[in-house]
């Protein structure tokens, strides 16, 4: 047999590599990343951390394939702070879904799992503790309505929020301490003759402002007793012409008598 012969029978000897046979868990896998992948690229930030919802599209999904896109959801936010939530949509009004919430921290799913129940009050069923960066309940007809994913983005916001730190003052505010701090240089700047004629100016402010209070009553009063004053005058006025017209009334018959 021939070089070129030989090479013919070995290759058609040698089997064509056949593609890897797909699984059903397998399948699953890629969607669960793909849809984790999906999330992270459309999460929303706050405070620096990942936040969003994910609705599986079909209504059959288990709490398992949920724990999978949680598994690829944390493989791709490596190194960050994340808080997501996991539902599937319920097929009937009736019917208990699967809800996951995942995140960096028990104490992150923890806020999520509390704020979901107060949310869908009566709705949520079976919840269970934070454990292992994930919460699990369920929950009754499930993403019927526009609300459920509202609630939950707003669930979601609200528990990954930094906690507030007393010393330290709220967006658009002012901490205690440094008002304290600036009220105190503002006393204890300046000479203590500057600060008796601030005091001094301060006081007579409030008793202007207090006396202009009671303005309208003292001006009535004063204006009561002018007016009594005038009268009096008047009457005195009064009750000295009349004396003199009777006096001279009586004078020619005084001066008739003397005659």
């Amino acid at each position: 047999m021939s070089a070129s012969g030989r090479r013919t029978a070995s290759i058609a000897s040698v089997d064509p590599a056949s593609p890897p046979s797909r699984t059903l868990h397998g399948v699953r896998q890629r969607t669960a990343d793909s849809m984790a992948v999906r999330a992270v690229q459309q999460a929303e930030d706050v405070d620096g951390a990942k936040i969003g919802v994910v609705f599986t599209l079909s209504r059959s999904a288990d709490e398992q394939f949920l724990g999978l896109v949680a598994s690829a959801i944390r493989r791709v936010s490596f190194r960050q702070r994340f808080l997501f939530a996991i539902g599937c949509p319920s097929a009937s009004p009736a019917e208990r879904s699967p809800l996951v919430f995942c995140g960096t921290t028990d104490e992150l799913v923890q806020r999520a799992g509390v704020l979901s129940s107060a949310k869908f009050l009566g709705r949520v069923t079976e919840g269970s503790s934070a454990v292992s960066q994930l919460w699990i309940c369920s929950v009754r007809n499930l993403a019927a309505t526009a609300y459920d994913e509202l609630a939950l983005w707003d669930c979601l916001r609200k528990a990954a929020r930094a906690p507030a730190d007393p010393p330290r003052a709220a967006a658009g505010g002012r901490a205690a301490f440094s008002s304290s701090c600036r009220t105190r240089a503002h006393v204890l700047r300046g000479s203590p003759h500057s600060k008796h004629t601030r005091i001094c100016t301060a006081r007579t402010v409030r008793m202007r402002s207090s006396s202009s209070t009671y303005a309208p009553h003292g001006s009535a009063c004063r204006t009561g007793a002018s007016t009594a004053q005038s009268s009096s005058s008047a009457a005195c006025s009064s009750g000295t012409s009349t004396r003199s017209r009777l006096s001279g009334l009586r004078s020619p018959t005084a001066t008739t008598r003397g005659s």
